[in-house]
């Protein structure tokens, strides 16, 4: 096997109650034998598991991080534990900062795939491990995974808004709320993920598994209350955000930034809230809706400033295996970034 050969190396390791588990570039003849524990072959060739090295010293400050928290299911005794779950980049030294926000993002796309997410701590890590091998991560030299355990007041709220109480040594799903409350948080929910593209009463149903008419009611009910707006052909959408600071325009294009007026943050959000918390840090705003009927693909996006700083902002739409979330999400970052670090809004 030639020296120079580019390998995908794993190494566990402790820090306290979290594991932590190293996947980085080495070439051959940078790799230790008396260190290694398994080379995978066949259609694995290229990945190679390191020994526990017990607790590692190296805390070299990331150049960028993911986190997110999840729920862990016993197979056998069917109780649920909270874990969050901390995604460490380190990049290539050629690689701007453009190329790392976008590779970030698009790693963790990849890994968080609601159809294809690992169900056990191997399945994560052997997809950690292949996506480092896809060349369209190459630009990432090394990814750290650090997974802990959630003290139950860290713990996520678990889908579809079900409430997880302690019983003996795990937890146990309680919900003594009305149909009626349930369908609500699912279906506003389901609109603010989605968010800024539409869904049909159709789509809402088969996402919620809410009876088509109590959908019906609750739409109905979060548009008095100007929490969502229907479209052409049926079909809704999160309502833009508004507040006495904002101007909102509908248009058919995103408009060209003059250079002199181009952002140099761009804050890129996965969750509807967290777009609001942005904005509402800026001054100045302007929040341009591209608007697409269901199937198409909308955007959104918010340019102010931070201080002194230029900044835009837009909201992921969902990211799923249904036929309304089969839209590329890449296409917003790629119009938010542009292709080049001098036009970030094309």
């Amino acid at each position: 096997m030639a020296a120079n050969e580019e390998e995908i190396v794993m190494t566990p390791s402790k820090k306290g109650k979290a594991t932590r588990i190293k996947i980085e570039r080495k070439r051959r003849k940078e790799l230790d034998p008396t260190q290694i524990a398994h080379e995978a072959g066949g259609q694995h060739k290229g990945l190679v598991v390191g020994k526990d090295i017990g607790e590692d010293k190296d805390d070299a400050s990331p150049q960028l991080q993911l986190e997110f928290k999840c729920w862990l299911e016993d197979a056998k005794s069917g109780m649920h534990i909270p874990e969050g779950r901390l995604i460490k980049f380190w990049f290539v030294d050629t690689a701007s900062y453009l190329d790392r926000v976008t590779t970030a993002y698009e790693f963790f796309r990849d890994l968080v795939q609601p159809h294809d997410f690992p169900r056990d701590y191997v399945g994560f890590i052997k997809k950690c491990m292949k996506l480092m091998q896809n060349p369209m991560y190459s630009q990432a030299r090394k990814v750290d995974i650090e997974l802990k355990p959630l003290d139950e007041e860290e713990a996520p709220m678990s889908p579809g808004g079900e409430f997880l109480v302690e019983v003996g040594q795990g937890l146990q799903k309680v919900d003594k709320r009305s149909d009626e409350e349930i369908a609500r948080e699912k279906v506003l929910t389901t609109l603010e993920t989605a968010y800024p593209n539409v869904l049909s009463v159709d789509d809402i149903v088969q996402m919620t598994s809410v009876d088509t008419g109590l959908v019906s009611m609750v739409l109905d009910e979060l548009k008095t209350k100007s929490l969502i707006v229907q479209m052409d052909q049926g079909s809704w959408m999160r309502q833009v955000h508004k507040d006495a600071k904002t101007e909102v325009k509908v248009v058919k294009q995103m408009p060209i930034i003059q250079r002199a007026q181009q952002p140099t943050i761009a804050i890129i959000t996965s969750n509807y809230y967290e777009k609001i918390a942005v904005d509402s840090m800026m001054e100045e705003k302007t929040t341009f809706m591209r608007y697409k009927g269901t199937g198409g693909e909308s955007n959104v996006y918010t340019l102010g400033y931070i201080g002194e700083h230029r900044v835009v902002s837009t909201k992921l739409p969902m990211i799923g295996h249904s036929r309304a979330a089969k839209i590329s999400t890449g296409n917003t970052t790629t119009r938010l970034l542009g292709k080049n670090e001098s036009e970030l809004v094309s």
